[in-house]
């Protein structure tokens, strides 16, 4: 059975590291990317089966990388799920309204992340 391939796209290195490994303890193969420019190489490169990303980040912010992935068909369909520390229910509604499919505010259990992305 093949491993479920997620993108975790986050500049907090630290993190990044972190929720990687708890993913791939839970049998998911992870990848990284640390800016709006790296996500989209690694996009083309691994092509994930589903993308973890903060609003956050230099360069592009999450809600502009929402919209350029939403505006390329093949990119389309990729599940997105939000995770950020910005919880006001604007950061959720503007995520959502981008075309994010979930959003998850940190900090969250690994059960929680696991329950999202399980489902």
């Amino acid at each position: 059975m093949l491993k479920p391939v997620i993108l975790i796209v986050d500049d907090e290195r630290p993190y990044v590291d972190l929720l990687g490994e708890l993913l791939e303890k839970y049998g998911m193969e992870a990848h990284t990317a640390y800016d709006a420019g790296d996500a989209l190489f690694r996009i083309r490169a691994t092509k994930p089966d589903l993308i973890l990303m903060d609003l956050k980040m230099p360069q592009m912010d999450g809600l502009s990388l929402i919209d350029r992935l939403r505006s390329e068909q093949e990119w389309q369909k990729i599940p997105i799920v939000v995770v950020s520390a910005r919880t006001g229910k604007e950061y959720q509604e503007a995520a959502l309204e981008a075309g994010a499919n979930r959003f998850l505010a940190k900090p969250f259990s690994s059960a929680e992340l696991i329950e999202v992305l399980t489902e």
